[in-house]
């Protein structure tokens, strides 16, 4: 089972990439996830107000998640059957209204990832762990301590204001390869050769 303290940073990286989309600044990572069962990779492309994750490695098979924030809709894509589901429900003003989908405030990452320093029952505390560095990038690493005293460890981007590492006890998440730049428009976008699978109520229509 995983801790708090390694939901709540895994849960407030994606929020927070989320929320760069948002931002305007354009990028491509690669985020590497370890933990007692086993490693994840998956490929992360942010474009302006779009996100992609794409699966690396022996899950290649494993859907493609195409996120439009501004549009409301995500979509995941599955390569092997050429086939799509689309997603109602992503609120582009539910994420500006929300502090901790945005990139975090280096000086405060615990007022911008958990509001008031909690989250449920479990409350939060950060000390700053000084200047540091994540692949080749100027980060700043922060110390979080749940009320139980399990300790986490986080790393933000001085460039991206985003968490580019974390470690707990449970595991290691981390954004390598990162490349700043516009990203194709094509990443975000529907093959034409693919179809739409309709779930539920839709496939009645």
């Amino acid at each position: 089972m995983k801790s708090p303290i390694y939901t709540w940073i895994a849960a407030a990286l994606m929020f927070v990439v989320s929320g760069v989309a948002q931002s305007g600044k354009e990028f491509s990572a690669t985020m590497v996830q370890t933990t007692q069962t086993g490693k994840t990779v998956e490929k992360l492309s942010i474009g302006s107000g779009k996100l992609r994750i794409e699966p690396q490695g022996a899950v290649l098979d494993s859907p493609i998640v195409v996120v439009d924030i501004n549009g409301g809709t995500s979509y995941m894509l599955m390569p092997s059957q050429k086939t799509f589901i689309e997603v109602k429900g992503v609120q582009a003003d539910t994420i500006h209204r929300m502090p901790f989908l945005s990139p975090v405030d280096p000086q405060h990452p615990c007022n911008a990832l958990l509001g008031a320093g909690t989250h449920g029952d479990a409350k939060l505390s950060c000390r700053d762990g000084g200047r540091s560095e994540v692949n080749g990038r100027a980060a700043r690493k922060w110390v979080a301590v749940l009320s139980g005293g399990k300790e986490g460890y986080v790393w933000i981007d001085a460039k991206l204001s985003i968490i580019t590492r974390m470690e707990s006890p449970d595991g290691t998440l981390e954004l390598q390869d990162i490349r700043e730049g516009q990203q194709a428009p094509s990443l975000f976008e529907i093959p034409q050769d693919y179809s739409r699978v309709r779930l539920g109520a839709d496939a009645e229509r």
